[in-house]
């Protein structure tokens, strides 16, 4: 697998999209994109330049960034949740 492909799956899951929002803006099948983020498809650079502009991240943060996982992104949201919530009972 491409190391770009988990990049999308992280960036997605990060900015809260579900696949389909993804495929409605680069105008692509829901399976073809699904491929793409299993690495079982190759991404033509010009949907990666698309994704990075609908990412709102330069297209290096794709290509070869660290993006963090799933697991990662949902216990910072829980940290969040927790200290926001610790703030209103004080």
């Amino acid at each position: 697998m491409n190391f770009y492909m988990k990049n999308l799956r992280a960036m997605r899951v990060y900015k809260s999209k579900w696949q389909k929002e993804v495929c409605t803006y680069l105008h692509v099948p829901r399976d073809r994109y699904s491929q793409y983020e299993r690495g079982l498809r190759p991404m033509p650079f010009e949907l990666v330049e698309k994704c990075s502009t609908y990412f709102e991240v330069p297209t290096d943060v794709l290509l070869v960034g660290s993006i963090p996982t799933e697991t990662e992104f949902r216990a910072e949201r829980h940290e969040r949740a927790c200290k926001l919530w610790e703030h209103s009972n004080s």
